[in-house]
């Protein structure tokens, strides 16, 4: 598991623990392979991927719902009570994550990011995001290193519940 991962999961249960119940559903928009952790804060999940095959992974490590869609026209239901956007609102262009973020209403929303942009293009990246756009958004925010090699650093930010 990495240190994200970790990270995530700390500001899950600390939410979780003041909320006194685990969310209700669930929505992991550029969910990949899923994360098989997530059962355990949530009782309902629903992934949103344009890769099928990760899809089919996501199924399996307990995902209840998989839609093979561009997460941008993804509508999310009403019975959801929390989003997940974990390294995938940088895979899109800004105006169009404003615009999501805007439309998740007062739902439980966690968002992890790059705080920087790397050298090389291979990751798909097309937008930059800082810890004062999340604030101005009414997030709170954290900052980490991760990697061995190629130490980055990354923004996680939640907004909804307090913690």
């Amino acid at each position: 598991m990495s240190t994200e991962d970790e990270i995530i999961q700390y500001i899950l249960a600390k939410t979780i623990k003041a909320r006194g119940k685990k969310f209700r559903c669930t929505v992991d928009l550029g969910c990949g392979q899923g994360k098989w952790w997530l059962k355990y804060y949530t009782n309902y999940i629903i992934g949103v991927d344009h890769r099928w095959k990760d899809l089919q992974l996501a199924k399996i490590v307990g995902y209840n719902e998989v839609h093979c869609i561009d997460m941008r026209e993804f509508k999310i239901p009403d019975k959801c009570d929390s989003v997940l956007m974990i390294q995938s609102i940088e895979h899109i262009p800004k105006e169009d994550g404003l615009k999501m973020i805007r439309s998740f209403g007062n739902r439980f929303i966690l968002i992890t990011t790059p705080a920087e942009f790397f050298p090389v293009a291979y990751n798909g990246h097309v937008s930059l995001w800082t810890v004062d756009d999340f604030k101005k958004l009414g997030f709170k925010t954290a900052t980490f290193m991760k990697g061995i090699i190629f130490r980055h650093k990354k923004i996680v930010a939640w907004r909804g519940e307090r913690v």
